[in-house]
């Protein structure tokens, strides 16, 4: 047999090898550039997310004028109806998933400039309606971006236009509303501790007696996107002011969130003082509202500030930092809240300093029992209950808000009012599974929790009750008679 000569680094079968082995080793190299070039693009655009998100888009969030605002929405200035007391009477229309009528729905609301100028630790059963027509239009901003149904108008600064702001801002939307921004968010580690919100401010004049303040408006959206992974921070926070207890003690995730908020509002007054220098915190009154999430920064907020004027007010830190009352006086804040969850382990929080913050609770929610009270959890202000099932008359009052729910919204509520008995199955199983929050430690913790919520029960059902217009149905066929301090 003949032999076969022996391949040789120069032979043509050993060149096209080595060259083939360059060209994989090159395409190999590229595809790495590439996915590099793409990660880090990735990661910067995330982290360029992350710095306006946290800067709550500073750069764009001044107070613009609401009548320039506005004036690009179908949805403006219409349907303002004058009453004999002087209050005005609007629509307030919002988006919300589910509406029958093209993702809108449409809730009557009154008005008066007066209420401001009253005692913000009387409970005002009209200004409460208010707050949580206003809180659902906060909660229903984020879905102009995602539900293909709801109509493309700002409904809250259309809102505003009715109730006569001058100024208003919801650029925290932008950038706290988007997928982009979600995802941004579970990369950053303190990224979830932000939420959404609405500022706007207005001059306002008590009719009877001439006086004048700045009123400012803040009403927070709900539990967005990650901001859950916020809510599930359940540690204790440290006070935030040096020198003094202001936030000790609270729910970490809230609380945070509730910091920046605070911060947002100072921010907005001193870009509004700009404007007009003649602004002074000392004239200035604070309404704030939210429902679920919202509803917590809505009470750390209120919480924060009157501590705040507690610390300063009358005392030898108002001179010694020559202050002359340059900051919101406790009588001028207003809080109204729906559905909040319990926020903190302060055992003053229920004092006579917090008796300007009203938080509205429906029985059949399980949201505003979590954290658990068995473990030190509770809210800032009075607690105010709607009418329970089991309570005589409550089935024709569970009819009337049925009814007034269909109205706002156009589909029916589907809520049970006996879920209070489950929710209180689900507490006391909570309860026993992990005495004390040192208990809910890794992941078997939540596994265990998943499991109670869902073992037997039918938790989709149960959160129908925690619906935000469900709040306000409840709040249109009540009166301050109907809610009890106690359960």
């Amino acid at each position: 047999m003949k032999k076969q000569p022996e391949t040789t680094e120069d032979s043509p079968k050993t060149a096209a090898a080595a060259k083939k082995r360059r060209r994989g080793r090159v395409a190999l190299l590229v595809v790495a550039c590439v996915l590099v070039a793409l990660i880090a693009t990735v990661a910067g655009v995330l982290r360029w997310r992350i710095d306006l998100s946290d800067a709550s888009v500073s750069t764009i969030s001044d107070p613009q004028p609401v009548a320039t605002a506005v004036s690009t929405s179908s949805d403006s200035s219409g349907d303002v109806e004058t009453l004999a007391d002087g209050s005005i009477c609007v629509t307030a229309d919002y988006a919300i998933s589910g509406s029958k009528e093209n993702g809108t729905a449409t809730a009557q609301m009154t008005w008066n400039d007066d209420w401001f100028f009253s005692d913000s630790t009387i409970y005002n059963h009209e200004l409460a309606q208010a707050a949580a027509a206003i809180a659902c239009v906060a909660n229903g901003e984020s879905y102009h971006f995602y539900d293909k149904d709801a109509t493309p108008n700002d409904h809250m600064q259309a809102l505003f236009s009715k109730l006569g702001f001058e100024y208003a801002s919801t650029a925290s939307y932008r950038f706290r509303t988007t997928v982009i921004d979600q995802i941004a968010r579970v990369f950053d580690p303190s990224g979830t501790n932000t939420t959404a919100y609405a500022i706007a401010s207005k001059h306002v004049t008590n009719s009877q007696t001439g006086e004048k303040k700045l009123l400012i408006l803040v009403a927070a959206r709900g539990s967005w996107g990650p901001e859950w992974l916020s809510n599930l921070q359940m540690s204790l926070s440290s006070a935030f002011v040096e020198g003094t207890d202001v936030g000790e003690g609270d729910h970490t995730g809230f609380s945070n969130t509730a910091r920046d908020l605070c911060q947002q509002i100072y921010d907005y007054i001193e870009k509004l003082q700009e404007i007009d220098p003649d602004i002074s915190l000392g004239d200035v009154s604070l309404m704030l509202c939210g429902h679920s999430r919202g509803g917590a920064m809505a009470n750390l907020s209120a919480a924060y500030f009157d501590q705040l004027a507690s610390e300063f007010e009358g005392s030898e830190l108002d001179d010694a930092a020559g202050l002359d009352g340059e900051y919101i006086h406790r009588e001028s804040i207003f809080s109204y809240t729906f559905a909040s969850p319990e926020v903190t382990d302060n055992e003053d929080c229920q004092d006579a300093l917090y008796d300007n913050i009203f938080n509205i609770i429906n029985p059949a929610d399980i949201v505003p029992r979590l954290p658990l009270a068995s473990w030190g959890y509770s809210r800032y202000g009075r607690d105010l209950w709607l009418p329970e099932y089991g309570m005589d008359g409550f089935d024709e009052k569970y009819r009337q808000a049925a009814d007034e729910f269909y109205r706002i919204v156009g589909s029916e509520a589907n809520t049970d009012p006996t879920d209070v008995k489950e929710i209180e199955q689900i507490i006391a199983k909570l309860g026993d599974l992990f005495p004390s929050l040192s208990d809910i430690q890794g992941p078997a913790s939540a596994i265990k929790t998943v499991w109670t919520f869902v073992n037997g029960h039918d938790f989709v059902q149960i959160v129908r009750s925690h619906v935000c217009s469900f709040y306000l149905s409840w709040m249109n066929v009540i009166d301050a008679s109907d809610l009890r301090a106690d359960r």
